[in-house]
């Protein structure tokens, strides 16, 4: 008999016979299919599901503290970028110059609004524009 015949016969209802194995190739089935299961979702229980989570967070925090304590002790050494001490005064007081110059700037670009700020103070009562302190003094 063959696959078509079987399908024929449950089709119009009529017995089929039923292998006498079929029994056991369906546990056989079942259990490889758990087994397939159990890879799949690493075969562990959930004991071992919690374990294994709060053996990553403790690897996970041990690793993030070793790092984080090997660079807090490496300490860069300063390096020397001139050898001769006259040089390097001569560049600190270049530096410092360019600072100081471009602070004033600043300052003055700031005095600009002054006027302006007394204005705003005198409108708002806080302060008397200093043209008039002088007229009344």
């Amino acid at each position: 008999m063959t696959d078509l015949d079987d399908l024929l016969k449950i089709a119009d209802d009529e017995q089929v016979a039923v292998p006498q194995n079929l029994e056991q190739d369906v546990g056989s089935l079942v259990n490889a299919l758990e087994m397939t299961t159990e890879l799949k979702h690493g075969g562990a229980t959930a004991g071992h599901t919690a374990l294994y989570r709060v053996a990553g967070i403790a690897a996970t925090v041990g690793l993030v503290a070793g790092l984080g304590l090997g660079f807090a002790l490496h300490e860069p050494q300063p390096k020397e970028t001139y050898d001769n001490p006259e040089m390097a005064y001569a560049q600190l007081e270049s530096t410092m110059n360019l600072l100081a110059q471009t602070l004033n700037n600043g300052m003055n670009y700031v005095h600009k609004f002054d006027p302006m700020v007394e204005t705003v103070n005198y409108m708002t009562g806080k302060q008397q524009i200093s043209n008039n302190k002088k007229h009344k003094q």
